[in-house]
């Protein structure tokens, strides 16, 4: 099963998030008014493709809401911690062992189809052109990205980053080209609709600890020794002043022309 850059996700070393599925168990959730959103966007019950959907911050919500929900994830440790984390709230969830540009999942079945901080790991062309087989007609597909705002700790967290790995990003990526192309490809014509929702999460020391871990250019990309050091730090400044993690959550979607379709 080929996902991006040929890369099989039977293959567990081409797949870095296996090696942060702890440490994003960690991660603050979506706030209830985005979780609501994508709902609505859904329509009543689903069903829902979320694509890349890690430990389940959105999927275990949307389910939970009552809507059918189909989980895909390329990395086996992130599927594994949703799907315990989905039993252990008694949610009936499917899961897909799969890349989002090859889901094996059946064509024109979804009336939503979901991204949530995902895209800069995804090829636009071919995860467009699997939306577009997998969208039922007047299906939506929503982007969800994700940008980290200041605040005392990640003010002091970056320059830190920067000095360990200066090719970390802690801020926002533009990601504009490659969300163009998948919405193009997705729903052909459509004008995307643009949302926000701002969110602020306290976290304990331990917490403050895995969700840097979990970042991308900390945990699979540094030294261990480097990534202990960082994690210390960030678990000290929580212990002495707090760990405020800030966000602002952009939410672009756009639904495929339908004769008859509502907006």
């Amino acid at each position: 099963m080929p996902g991006r850059r040929g890369a099989s996700v039977e293959d567990p070393e081409r797949w870095v998030f296996n090696r942060l599925a702890e440490a994003y168990a960690s991660r603050p959730g979506y706030p209830e008014a985005l979780v609501r959103r994508l709902a609505a966007l859904a329509g009543p019950g689903g069903p829902v493709a979320d694509l890349g959907a890690g430990t389940g911050d959105l999927a275990v919500p949307l389910a939970a809401l009552g809507l059918r929900v189909v989980a895909v994830e390329p990395a086996r440790r992130m599927l594994d911690a949703l799907e315990r984390r989905a039993s252990a709230q008694g949610l009936a969830l499917a899961t897909v062992h799969a890349a989002a540009e090859s889901t094996g999942l059946p064509a024109a079945s979804f009336s939503l189809a979901v991204i949530a901080d995902a895209l800069h790991w995804l090829d636009p062309e071919r995860s467009g052109a699997e939306i577009s087989r997998i969208l039922s007609p007047g299906g939506a597909v929503a982007v969800i990205d994700v940008e980290l705002l200041p605040s005392p700790f990640l003010d002091a967290l970056w320059p830190k980053l920067r000095a360990a790995n200066p090719r970390a990003r802690p801020r926002a990526m533009d990601l504009s080209g490659a969300r163009r192309q998948l919405f193009a490809l997705a729903a052909p014509g459509a004008a995307p609709a643009v949302e926000g929702f701002d969110c602020d999460d306290a976290l304990s020391p331990d917490a403050a600890a895995a969700v840097v871990r979990s970042l991308s250019f900390v945990g699979p990309a540094l030294p261990p020794g480097e990534v202990a050091a960082v994690t210390d730090w960030a678990a000290q400044c929580a212990r002495a002043g707090g760990a405020s993690w800030r966000r602002r959550l952009h939410l672009r979607w756009v639904r495929q022309k339908s004769k008859g379709a509502a907006r």
